[in-house]
């Protein structure tokens, strides 16, 4: 995977996981104080260091989307319990 690559699925998930203003929280969650770093990756500025984004952070947003992606499927599945329960007992 491209150094390009890299920055589009940061920046696609940072905008999937945290809306508009995604910088600042995936940067904490990635471990970084601000979003400098992120902001120095999608520009590429500073030193050729700054502007790589390391292949393991993609391996740490594949872990966040994991995260969500469960605790989404178990909100999912109470609500559809939660109808059932509902559809049920208006019916009885």
């Amino acid at each position: 995977m491209s150094n390009d690559d890299r920055k589009i699925i940061v920046q696609r998930c940072g905008v999937l996981l945290y809306g508009e203003r995604w910088k600042t929280p995936l940067a904490r969650d990635l471990g970084y104080t601000d979003a400098n770093v992120i902001n120095g990756w999608l520009a590429a500025k500073g030193s050729p260091s700054y502007r790589t984004v390391p292949p393991a952070v993609i391996d740490r947003l594949r872990t966040h989307l994991e995260d969500r992606h469960y605790g989404l499927t178990r909100m999912i599945n109470t609500i559809d319990r939660y109808n059932a329960i509902n559809s049920y007992n208006e019916k009885v």
